[in-house]
């Protein structure tokens, strides 16, 4: 009888992952997962997030709603990158100008406003994807404010960082930092952007650590409305000493970034990621720990947590976080495969192969892990 059990139980998880392998020559996009899919051209993956965001970004200024619909289904797709975000505070913004010029204003009742406080929590959570996301696309904000321009090198600068022309705006926002550093030197953290955007991660150090030689003169938290806070400045400077190779500075930068706010989550999880390299899972375990525990709504976070618990040896408990982040981001292929090679590990065939199903079809079909997947799911058929 048990022996009976067994070999149905083979035959069937085998007879799975054969209709899986089937279907996967032709992968299908279920409506739940398109829910909320903005049309594009035909032909365009809709799992291909540069083409939304792109799509979003060209469109902005002529249709505003399609826009965004495009920008926020990029958002969904791949919600570890910081363009998407940082795009729909744009947005929200490009919706009322007038707001937008309440906004720069510093008025309290635009400030408190539950609608901006949500499309302010997209510009943080996009900085601290990546704090040199490139903000150039504020300048079209700026060129829908009422009123004339003036011609000054202060929207001269953000005019090239918005065209893109990276040295341009480097050599205007250094002379206008140089005129008046105190008024201007906010814009070292925009030009230490320009500098790591373009490969110069020295030059980036040396700006932010200028910018926060400031503040700490001034005993200041931030200059200003919309200006970075000294945890995101130093978050941000262990981020570029660790493109420095330089990893006992990052490690340094990221705890200061903790003395400024314990609960600074991006830094618990870079100090989870180091410790990981050093395979030190203790460590990695806490980190995470605190950096989900503070912001228990980011799937970047969950996931860190997840390949924490999977170097420690806990398949179990790192597949019960992937599936977490994959309730969390249903549009996300990435919690699937981590969540299959989890179950795989876990011993479980036939549902790693169900989570290696649901990856594909979320999966841009020019992605590279495409056929790798496919031939494991092959292999997991023919395997005992």
């Amino acid at each position: 009888m048990i022996e009976r059990m067994q070999n149905l139980f083979v035959h069937g998880w085998r007879s799975f992952l054969c209709v899986a392998v089937a279907v996967l020559i032709a992968p299908t996009v279920t409506s739940a997962q398109t829910e909320g899919k903005p049309r594009l051209p035909t032909g365009v993956d809709p799992f291909d997030w540069e083409a939304y965001f792109d799509w979003g970004t060209e469109h902005l200024a002529k249709d505003l709603t399609a826009s965004d619909s495009a920008i926020l289904w990029s958002s969904k797709v791949r919600p570890d990158r910081a363009e998407p975000l940082f795009a729909r505070w744009i947005t929200f913004w490009a919706r009322d100008i007038r707001q937008f010029e309440k906004y720069l204003a510093d008025d309290d009742k635009t400030l408190h406003a539950p609608r901006v406080a949500e499309a302010e929590a997209l510009r943080d959570r996009a900085l601290r994807r990546n704090p040199f996301v490139h903000q150039g696309m504020i300048v079209y904000l700026y060129q829908k404010l009422p009123g004339y321009i003036r011609d000054t090198p202060v929207t001269r600068a953000w005019f090239a960082l918005g065209e893109g022309d990276l040295p341009r705006a480097l050599d205007l926002f250094a002379t206008v930092i140089s005129r008046d550093p105190q008024r201007f030197g906010y814009l070292r953290f925009v030009r230490a952007s320009a500098f790591v955007n373009s490969g110069k991660p020295d030059s980036a150090a040396a700006e932010i650590t200028k910018l926060l030689e400031q503040l700490h003169a001034q005993d200041a938290k931030s200059l200003g409305n919309g200006y970075e806070s000294k945890e995101l400045l130093e978050y941000a400077l262990g981020l570029v000493e660790l493109r420095r190779n330089h990893s006992a500075a990052a490690r340094d930068a990221f705890g200061r970034a903790l003395v400024e706010n314990a609960a600074f989550s991006p830094a618990h999880a870079m100090l989870g990621e180091l410790a990981m390299n050093a395979r030190d899972t203790t460590t990695a375990l806490l980190e995470y720990g605190l950096a989900t525990e503070t912001d228990s709504t980011d799937v970047e976070l969950i996931l860190g947590m997840g390949r924490a618990y999977v170097l420690a040896h806990r398949p179990a408990d790192a597949a019960a976080q992937f599936q977490r982040a994959a309730q969390l981001e249903p549009v996300y292929a990435e919690p699937y495969l981590r969540l299959a090679s989890a179950l795989e590990a876990k011993g479980d065939k036939p549902a790693a192969a169900n989570a290696y199903v649901q990856f594909l079809q979320r999966l841009s079909q020019d992605d590279y892990r495409r056929g790798d997947i496919q031939h494991k799911l092959q292999l997991l058929a023919g395997s005992p």
